[in-house]
């Protein structure tokens, strides 16, 4: 499972696919969304229709929050 959903599930986030994304990448979310960003979203909430580009572009580096909600979920 992603740790990411994983942490979601155990703080009673809400599960979907913004709250994912929010936390995930916070402000910094990728520009253009690539389908290989798209690879990166947890597969049953992955909606290609998303993707911008073709070619991927820089990829931003998950945000703060995410490394955060990572670490707690290594520590469960």
């Amino acid at each position: 499972m992603d740790p990411l959903l994983d942490s979601m599930i155990n703080r009673g986030c809400p599960l979907n696919r913004e709250t994912w994304m929010d936390l995930m990448w916070g402000a910094d979310i990728p520009k253009p969304w690539t389908v290989e960003h798209e690879k990166d979203v947890p597969e049953f909430w992955q909606d290609m229709t998303k993707v911008e580009a073709e070619e991927e572009g820089k990829r931003n580096a998950p945000s703060a929050d995410a490394m955060f909600w990572l670490a707690l979920a290594r520590d469960l």
